[in-house]
């Protein structure tokens, strides 16, 4: 997809090809790649095995499509599953605006968020939920205020 503004530096790769896709895939790099709302994502193998060896926290944003390719991938690793659910409607529609998108491709977008909330609150996978009405801090300190219950300080390693 195209850069934003709210992007961190280094959190996405932007332009590749498809060709740089199917050559990364076939060099096994990438450990999976989804396409979703028109954009195509890939999760590489050299982002994710550090994270698996290390007694750090590493959060990971992913679509709830990936969580089951991440945990086959994992294996028996210390993982916990968050899911920030979507901001209201109007909230994200909202949002979307201000990036200029079109209003066929909100509605899109809208569909996909409810599609996804309703496929994570009805799935096995034992997700914690965060409100997706709260600032990003706050959903971070939620989250890492759960992993010290399940992973006392005296527990990380």
């Amino acid at each position: 997809r195209k850069s934003r503004q709210t992007d961190l530096p280094g959190e996405y790769v932007y332009g590749e090809s498809s060709e740089e896709f199917v050559q990364m895939a076939a060099n096994k790099e990438i450990l999976w790649q989804i396409s979703e709302h028109g954009n195509t994502y890939a999760t590489l193998r050299r982002d994710v095995e550090p994270a698996a060896k290390s007694n750090d926290v590493h959060l990971m944003p992913i679509t709830p499509n990936a969580v089951e390719m991440l945990r086959k991938f994992l294996g028996r690793a210390k993982l916990l599953h968050f899911y920030l659910l979507s901001p209201t409607e109007e909230e994200l529609r909202k949002r979307l605006a201000r990036r200029n998108t079109s209003e066929k491709e909100i509605s899109r977008r809208v569909s996909d968020c409810q599609t996804w909330d309703s496929e994570a609150m009805n799935s096995e996978i034992p997700y914690s939920f965060i409100r997706g009405d709260i600032l990003i801090k706050d959903a971070v300190d939620s989250m890492l205020q759960t992993y010290e219950i399940f992973f006392p300080k005296g527990d990380q390693k």
